[in-house]
C-alpha cells in the first residue's frame, strides 16, 4: 500500500516536472520570440534614424526645441524676475554674445575646413593647436576683464564681469568644439550638445523658481546656464577622450600654421566682432545713460526679436541659400534670380507677419504679468520691430552675396555698421532717452540693407 503511494506521488511528480518543463520551453520560446521583436524593431528605428530627411528633422526639432526653451525663459524672467535683475542677466549675455566671435580670431573657420575627413593625430594635433590658441586668448581676456573692473569699478560691476567672462570662455570652447564636431559629420551631436547647453538648462531654473522664490534672481539662472555649458564640456571630453592626446601634445605647436591661419581669418573676425557688437552694444549704453532697469526691458524685448531672426533663419533662409549656392555654381542666372526674389519675399512677409504678432502680444504681456513697463515703452519696441523687419532683408541679402562669394562686401558692411551703432546709441539714448534704441535699430537696419543692396547691384552691373 504504501509502495503504491510511493510511486504515486512519484508519478504525480514526474507530471509535474513534464508540465514545468513544457511552460519553460513555452516561456524561453516566448522570450526569444519577444528577443527577437524588440532586436527587429530597434534595427528598424536605426535604420529609419539614419534616413537623411529624418535626420534633418531631428536636428531642426532640437534647434526649434532650444529657441521654444529661450522664449519660455524670457517668459518666467518677465513674470517674476525684477527689472534689474533681467537688466543683469541681459548685460551678462550681451558680454557673451560679443565675446563669442571676438576671442580666437575666428581661428575656428580654418581649423574647420582643414580637419574634414583627419583622423587619429593629425586631427589631435589640429585642434591641440586650436586649444592652445584659444587658451591665450582666454588668459588675456580674463586679465583685460580684470583691469577694467580695478580701473572702472563703478561702470563695469564685478558681478557682471565675473559671470561674463566664465561664460563667455566656457561658451567660446563650447561653440569652437560644436564646429569642429560638424566638420567631423557629426551634425546630430553637435545640435544635442548646443541643445544642452542652451535648453536644457532652462527647465530647472523655470521649475525650482516657481516653487522657491528665493530662486528667482539672475545669479540662479547664470549659475543654471553655467552648468548647462560645463556638463556639455564634460560629454565632448568624454567623447574624445579616445583621441592620441598624449602623443598631440608631444608634438611642437606650429605656430606658423597659426599665424597662417590668423591671417586669412582676419577679415571674417572683424566682420564677426562688428556685426555681434553692433546688435548688444545698446544695452551698455542704456545702463551708462539710464540704469539697470531699462536695460532689464531692453533685454525682455531684445529676446523676443532674437527669436524671430531665428526663426526667419531656420524657416525661411536654411531652404533658400543652399539653393542659391547651387544655382551660382551652375551659372543659372534665371534660377538664382527667381531664389532670391523669393526668399526676399518671404524673408518680407514672414517678418512682418512675427513683427505685427509680437508687437500686439509683448506689451498685453505686460498687463497679463503686472509689468506696466513693458506695455507702457511699447513705441519702443514697435521701432525696434521695424529695425528688425528692414535687417530681415539685410539677411536675405547677405545669403545673395555669401552665395557669390563677394565676402569682402559682407565683412566691411558688419565692420562699418559698428561705429554707426554706437554713434546713433548714445546719440539716441542721451537724446531721446529710451526711444533712442528704437531710432538707432531702425538707421542700423537701413545702413546695412542699403549697404548690402548695393553691393548685390554692383554685381550685377559687372557681369550684365
Amino acid at each position: 500500500m504504501f509502495g503504491g503511494k510511493a510511486a504515486m506521488r512519484r508519478g504525480l511528480a514526474a507530471g509535474k516536472a513534464l508540465e514545468l518543463m513544457g511552460l519553460n520551453r513555452l516561456v524561453s520560446r516566448a522570450s526569444n520570440s519577444l528577443t527577437a521583436q524588440v532586436a527587429c524593431l530597434f534595427r528598424s528605428l536605426h535604420q529609419f534614424s539614419q534616413k537623411p530627411i529624418i535626420r534633418q528633422l531631428f536636428n531642426a526639432g532640437l534647434r526649434l526645441s532650444s529657441l521654444v526653451a529661450k522664449l519660455l525663459l524670457t517668459l518666467y524672467m518677465g513674470r517674476y524676475l525684477g527689472l534689474s535683475e533681467m537688466g543683469t542677466y541681459g548685460l551678462v549675455a550681451a558680454y557673451v554674445a560679443i565675446a563669442i566671435p571676438l576671442l580666437g580670431l575666428r581661428l575656428d573657420y580654418v581649423v574647420a575646413r582643414e580637419i574634414v575627413d583627419v583622423q587619429d593625430l593629425p586631427l589631435t594635433v589640429k585642434m591641440r593647436d586650436q586649444a592652445v590658441f584659444y587658451g591665450l586668448n582666454y588668459l588675456l581676456f580674463a586679465a583685460l576683464a580684470l583691469g577694467a573692473t580695478l580701473l572702472w569699478p563703478d561702470v563695469v560691476g564685478g558681478k557682471v564681469v565675473l559671470f561674463a567672462v566664465i561664460l563667455a570662455v566656457s561658451e567660446s570652447t563650447s561653440a569652437v568644439t560644436s564646429g569642429n564636431l560638424i566638420a567631423l559629420k557629426q551634425p546630430i551631436l553637435s545640435t544635442a550638445l548646443f541643445f544642452v547647453r542652451s535648453a536644457l538648462w532652462v527647465f530647472p531654473v523655470i521649475g525650482l523658481g516657481l516653487f522657491y522664490p528665493e530662486l528667482r534672481t539672475a545669479n540662479f539662472v547664470l549659475g543654471c546656464w553655467l552648468a548647462g555649458v560645463l556638463f556639455s564640456l564634460v560629454v565632448m571630453v568624454i567623447i574624445w577622450w579616445h583621441l592620441p592626446w598624449q602623443a598631440a601634445f608631444a608634438t611642437p605647436v606650429s605656430w606658423t600654421w597659426v599665424r597662417a591661419s590668423v591671417k586669412t581669418c582676419l577679415p571674417i573676425w572683424l566682420g564677426a566682432v562688428g556685426a555681434a557688437a553692433s546688435s548688444n552694444l545698446d544695452r551698455f549704453v542704456v545702463e551708462y545713460y539710464l540704469g539697470r532697469d531699462f536695460v532689464g526691458i531692453a533685454s525682455f524685448y531684445g529676446s523676443f526679436l532674437v527669436a524671430m531672426i531665428a526663426l526667419l533663419q531656420n524657416g525661411v533662409i536654411a531652404f533658400s541659400y543652399p539653393r542659391l549656392v547651387s544655382s551660382h555654381k551652375q551659372s543659372d542666372r534665371e534660377g538664382f534670380r527667381q531664389e532670391s526674389y523669393k526668399m526676399l519675399v518671404q524673408c518680407a512677409i514672414s517678418s512682418a507677419i512675427m513683427a505685427l504678432v509680437i508687437g500686439v502680444v509683448v506689451p498685453w504681456l505686460g498687463h497679463a504679468f503686472g509689468r506696466p513697463e513693458f506695455a507702457d515703452h511699447a513705441p519702443v519696441l514697435w521701432l525696434m520691430l521695424l529695425g528688425v523687419w528692414i535687417k530681415s532683408l539685410a539677411e536675405g541679402l547677405y545669403y545673395v552675396l555669401y552665395a557669390r562669394h563677394q565676402d569682402r562686401a559682407i565683412w566691411l558692411g558688419n565692420l562699418l555698421l559698428l561705429p554707426i551703432a554706437l554713434v546713433t546709441s548714445v546719440v539716441g539714448v542721451g537724446l531721446s532717452g529710451f526711444a533712442g534704441i528704437g531710432y538707432s535699430a531702425v538707421a542700423c537696419a537701413i545702413f546695412i540693407a542699403l549697404w548690402r543692396l548695393y553691393w548685390v547691384q554692383q554685381y550685377r552691373e559687372r557681369t550684365s
